[in-house]
């Protein structure tokens, strides 16, 4: 029976349903990364657990990639410790550790077929030729291409030549499978598919994902926790709904999902804590514990906010700029006090134009106040 076949048995499942264990399994401990003077990676600490798909989210450019290369060791950190299921590996070339990797490119070779891709890494592990049957057999059965054993990965498909390049990660049977942005270079469509299918996947084997990506919307929709990652730092770490409900931080805030970001100082109103941006005052629920004034950023997502007739009698007088149509729902940019602010608004059949004369209105809590000083997260939350 190969991992395949008994993953399912092995793990729990969550209230998502996916199948994660608490314990600790990947463990990244004050690592590093200097390139000369440059500071790629600034003592990142993270704990990802055993049957986790874990994101590494973040723009380009902000070490997100080099943190999983050094997982994989394609790179040495500077400082710092990798430890996989209790042991150290920092010190194991590639080939040595427990791990595996799909790269962006997939670099799958041209001139072999399905099988013979998937095969490459247990000849060089010196299998027999029925154990090597068994176990593509298998992987073939989890990415569902049985029928195309013998086809030349050219003839494939996009979206099949990367599950060909996850099983052939995968044969192998590694303790973490790594996955540098695999999905980048499909068209939209497909690249939704390939979500669901490397999910799919995922639970069927019950290994450790860790998945590289900087489209938010992609890590949202694929993982149990993600690690948000800008300019070197950890930023927050936590599931898709506390990081969306939750931001820590400004860029958070920013990078996760849509906001309009109001810069200012929370102080004490007539009517109770507000806060100052500009000419704009208004009302919000302060974190407790924090002694007012304070530095803050007020984020309020386009969702939270309506946008009422003229004479709703409520929410603030706003002007029209800018009305785009997104299907499920058009994006409103008005002016509001000399601020822009942006509304997603589903259809209602009220007369939307620039130029015209809005309100809008949303609920007190809507209003996310974030203090202005980013602090590295635990790496437990």
């Amino acid at each position: 029976m190969t991992m395949f076949d008994q993953a399912q048995t092995e793990v729990m499942n969550d209230a998502k349903g996916a199948s994660v264990q608490t314990e600790a399994y990947l463990e990244i401990r004050d690592v590093a990364k200097l390139f000369g003077d440059t500071v790629a990676l600034e003592r990142v600490n993270l704990t990802i657990r055993k049957g986790e798909f874990f994101s590494l989210l973040g723009p380009s450019g902000c070490g997100k990639t080099t943190l999983m290369r050094m997982i994989g060791g394609f790179e040495a950190p500077s400082s710092g410790d990798i430890r996989i299921d209790g042991s150290s590996v920092v010190h194991l070339a590639p080939h040595s550790r427990p791990t595996n990797m799909v790269f962006q490119s997939l670099a799958l070779f041209p001139h072999l077929n399905v099988r013979e891709n998937i095969a490459f890494g247990l000849r060089i592990a010196g299998l027999s030729k029925k154990e090597m049957r068994d176990k593509i057999a298998s992987v073939l059965s989890v990415i569902r291409l049985e029928d195309f054993a013998d086809r030349e990965v050219s003839a494939l498909s996009g979206g099949q030549q990367q599950r060909v390049a996850i099983a052939r990660a995968l044969v192998n049977e590694p303790k973490v499978l790594l996955l540098d942005e695999p999905l980048s270079a499909l068209d939209s469509k497909l690249r939704e598919e390939m979500q669901e299918e490397l999910r799919r996947i995922q639970k069927h084997v019950g290994s450790t994902f860790v998945f590289v990506t900087h489209d938010q919307a992609e890590a949202m929709s694929m993982s149990d926790r993600i690690a948000v990652i800008n300019d070197g730092r950890l930023q927050q770490i936590g599931t898709p709904e506390e990081l969306y409900a939750k931001p820590r931080n400004r860029f958070v805030a920013h990078f996760i999902g849509n906001s309009t970001l109001f810069d200012g100082v929370v102080e004490n109103g007539t009517a109770g804590p507000v806060l100052r941006s500009g000419d704009l005052e208004l009302s919000c629920m302060p974190p407790e514990g924090v002694s007012m004034p304070f530095k803050a950023t007020g984020a309020l997502r386009f969702e939270s906010v309506s946008v009422l007739p003229e004479a709703a009698g409520k929410g603030r007088l706003a002007t029209v700029i800018s009305r785009k149509f997104h299907g499920a729902f058009t994006r409103v940019r008005c002016d509001m006090d000399g601020c822009e602010v942006a509304a997603d608004v589903k259809p209602t059949g009220m007369a939307i134009e620039p130029g015209s004369k809005v309100r809008l209105a949303w609920e007190p809590d809507a209003l996310r106040i974030l203090p202005t000083v980013n602090t590295i997260p635990d790496s437990n939350r």
